[in-house]
């Protein structure tokens, strides 16, 4: 796998943990439960419960754009 994408959700309604659910059947995803419902709580989270040797956060707010996610692929 040449990437993962771990969720550290805050409070999720109903819906979300449906959509959660959903995207955690595949391989390349998890959901991980946070005991600290907090921003930095759920980076340290994430961080602690990835793989990977590279992390990128994505906030609920941030907007991504193909061309910019395509060149911090290409950087790193």
């Amino acid at each position: 796998m040449s990437f993962e994408v771990v969720f550290v959700p805050q409070f999720p309604t109903e819906l979300e943990k449906q959509l959660l659910a959903e995207a955690a059947k595949n391989d390349w995803c998890r959901v991980i439960k946070n005991e600290i419902p907090s921003l930095y709580g759920a980076w340290n989270t994430g961080v602690l419960n990835a793989h990977g040797d590279v992390v990128g956060f994505w906030n609920a707010d941030d907007w991504r754009y193909i061309d910019g996610t395509l060149e911090a692929y290409n950087l790193i």
